[in-house]
């Protein structure tokens, strides 16, 4: 007769089953110890087992991970941005949260902290217990490439700023706090000044010739720019941060300077923190190209 219960289980779990679940749905040590030998399973890790009748899927791997780290496993950043949907993909180790009282061995196919979570900031998905979404950006964001872009994304469509300050006060002290502190703080200005003094910074230290803050033209004035020229830069905050401006003025206003023979360029808080090294080279190659076209008139 087929064992429904242990079938359900290993869907449920992406083909992942850990020994006491398997003796939960009645099957006896020999009955395991025949798993393996036939085939039918593979271990993955001390007492987790992975069938072969499933992939063993990103889905799989975490189930495993959580499985392997016992009672109290709370899935926490990419791994759990991953879970809830905020990232595209699943990073290659699981990232796991376990209580802290209790040790456990260091292994290359985890990334394990040891950390009492406020139940506030776990929830259960999909039979995972995970870091809450407000958590999860948080911790996410300190984490990974254009980790700032990120958060703005998610303050645009999924959680907001006043509940992220909540959730940063609650765990003061946890592994990236520092760096979450300053990013709250730039979001909550919106960074749009911030962004200005990063551009004059990076134009004022490359030493580019004909530069000047604050270019005005036909009544409307670029942050920076290279009259001779004819090249205009703008900068602008975090998208999630109410803007000021009219997007029918911006529009009329951009579309008289091309008019004008203007080259716009644009750069966000996000580019101007993390890839000034690219913003200076994209200035430059625009600069050369101008430069060459005046000089052939």
């Amino acid at each position: 007769m087929k064992n429904t219960s242990l079938a359900q289980t290993l869907t449920n779990q992406d083909g992942v089953i850990s020994l006491q679940q398997a003796f939960s749905c009645g099957l006896s040590d020999a009955a395991v110890r025949w798993k393996l030998t036939s085939g039918a399973w593979r271990r993955i890790a001390s007492g987790i087992f992975h069938s072969t009748d499933f992939r063993f899927s990103p889905s799989a791997r975490l189930h495993g991970a959580v499985l392997a780290a016992g009672e109290g496993a709370v899935v926490f950043g990419p791994s759990a941005a991953w879970w809830l949907g905020l990232l595209p993909s699943a990073p290659l180790i699981p990232w796991i949260t376990i209580p802290s009282a209790r040790l456990v061995r260091r292994s290359e196919s985890l990334i394990v902290r040891r950390r009492n979570l406020d139940r506030r900031d776990v929830t259960r998905v999909r039979g995972v217990d995970v870091t809450t979404p407000e958590l999860t950006v948080l911790e996410t964001a300190v984490e990974i490439p254009e980790g700032s872009a990120f958060l703005d994304q998610m303050l645009l469509k999924r959680v907001s700023l006043g509940d992220l300050l909540d959730v940063h006060e609650r765990n003061v002290g946890r592994r990236g706090s520092t760096c979450s502190k300053k990013l709250l703080i730039t979001a909550t200005s919106g960074g749009i000044e911030d962004a200005r003094r990063r551009l004059i910074k990076t134009i004022a230290q490359a030493e580019l010739p004909g530069w000047e803050e604050r270019v005005v033209v036909g009544g409307y004035s670029f942050d920076a720019g290279f009259p001779a020229e004819r090249i205009g830069i703008e900068v602008d905050g975090w998208a999630s941060h109410p803007q000021s401006r009219d997007a029918r003025i911006d529009s009329r206003r951009h579309n008289m300077l091309i008019a004008a023979g203007w080259s716009i360029l644009r750069f966000d808080w996000h580019r101007l923190d993390g890839d000034p090294a690219g913003v200076l080279a994209e200035i430059r190659s625009v600069l050369t190209t101008r430069q060459r076209r005046v000089g052939a008139r």
